[in-house]
């Protein structure tokens, strides 16, 4: 009997998932993403063309800044159906022996090698067999909905707990996919891996961020010779680590250029007041950039960086954020800038590590270096400002 729990597409609950002891090797469960990048997207996949069975011929591209990608291990872009994971859950599956799987890169939305959490598309060639004594709450058919090959139209709808399925039509892969599903939106499929892979998961990443559901795997499996799962495609080297005078010098030789403005560098007093009256130790590679250049409009205002002392905006934008719990911050964090609009606020720890803060409780990357950040950040936006009304996401990011 069902209990009319109907499978969610996604969660929507971010936080890391506690450890599961109850799972077993030969269990099977559900790995269920979280909602997808979000400000890490920068517009709407391209349409992708269809061959005559009405299957696409790639898998949709949609441009990602892995500046801001979270670091989330399962996600699902927009509307799916394709799902992206973190570089750590890759390494993971390699050191679990997963077999049928495999990971391409998600290139950078700009030909720049940036710093920031890389996201892989994933796939496997594992199938689970059909379902079998599983009950759905069914959806009416939208002829327009993309219809994959070999779906079963007898599963418009969304499979209702518990969910089981023939374990005779298995591939014999320990990463599958489910039958394809007809969800309100779209047709969507699970991804199911067995106990032994996701307890791998467990021991290997301490901080697991997605959600899953327990399956049913019904009858006798026949065991079938598969390949331990793999990465695909190109990988990228990682960023050169700049140095944050380099980068501010190449900065201000091209302010009449790219329209930047600064000010005049702050004191060791103003701020060490100002991060007295806030509680906080000014992390070293901040304390440079404002001794050089005390706040500063970038690209003519797509990049905003808050000065201390008198003309600064550093303490009062900290303290108005107090009334603004949805921008989540760790103790100790500072926030010194924001992109255009305020769409994304940046914030500094005391190590000198960068975060960007979005209205939706999200902690988005690139959790990298502060000079390392800016000069990732001026590269990308001399990229957009260079290209801008040729590509689509420009605007976003250079108006906000």
């Amino acid at each position: 009997m069902a209990n009319e729990m109907p499978w969610k597409q996604v969660a929507r609950d971010w936080s890391p998932l506690e450890r599961r002891e109850d799972v077993r090797s030969e269990d099977w469960v559900r790995l269920v993403p979280v909602v997808g990048p979000e400000l890490a997207e920068l517009g709407p996949a391209k349409p992708v063309p269809l061959d005559a069975d009405g299957v696409p011929l790639h898998a949709r591209e949609r441009p990602i800044d892995r500046k801001l990608t979270p670091l989330h291990d399962l996600m699902q872009p927009g509307a799916g159906p394709d799902l992206v994971c973190s570089e750590r859950l890759v390494w993971a599956l390699e050191a679990s022996g997963a077999t049928g799987w495999t990971a391409t890169l998600v290139p950078h939305v700009t030909p720049n090698r940036v710093a920031g959490h890389r996201l892989y598309r994933l796939d496997t060639e594992g199938y689970s067999g059909p379902l079998v004594d599983t009950q759905l709450r069914l959806n009416k058919l939208n002829p327009q909905t993309f219809h994959p090959r070999g779906t079963d139209e007898r599963l418009n709808g969304i499979p209702l707990t518990p969910v089981r399925f023939d374990a005779r039509g298995w591939s014999g892969h320990s990463v599958c996919w489910s039958p394809w599903f007809n969800g309100p939106r779209s047709w969507w499929r699970a991804l199911l891996v067995r106990g032994d892979v996701f307890l791998a998961l467990q021991k290997h990443l301490e901080t697991l961020v997605l959600r899953i559901d327990r399956v049913s795997w019904e009858g006798e499996a026949h065991a079938r010779p598969v390949q331990p799962g793999h990465r695909q495609g190109p990988q990228e080297p990682p960023p050169e680590a700049p140095g944050l005078e380099e980068v501010l010098a190449r900065v201000e030789g091209e302010a009449e250029r790219y329209q930047h403005t600064f000010s005049a560098g702050a004191s060791d007093a103003e701020i060490a007041q100002d991060f007295g009256r806030l509680g906080l130790t000014p992390p070293e590679p901040l304390c440079r950039l404002l001794a050089r250049h005390n706040g500063a409009r970038l690209f003519q205002g797509a990049l905003v960086l808050h000065g201390v002392g008198a003309q600064g905006s550093l303490v009062s934008r900290n303290e108005e954020l107090v009334q603004f719990p949805w921008y989540r911050r760790e103790l100790g964090w500072v926030v010194f800038g924001e992109a255009a609009g305020g769409q994304v606020l940046w914030a500094v720890d005391a190590q000198g590590r960068v975060r960007g803060l979005g209205r939706d409780e999200l902690i988005y990357g690139p959790d990298a270096l502060l000079q390392q950040w800016f000069s990732d950040q001026v590269a990308d936006l001399r990229y957009a400002w260079d290209h801008d009304g040729q590509l689509p996401w420009t605007e976003r990011v250079l108006r906000g």
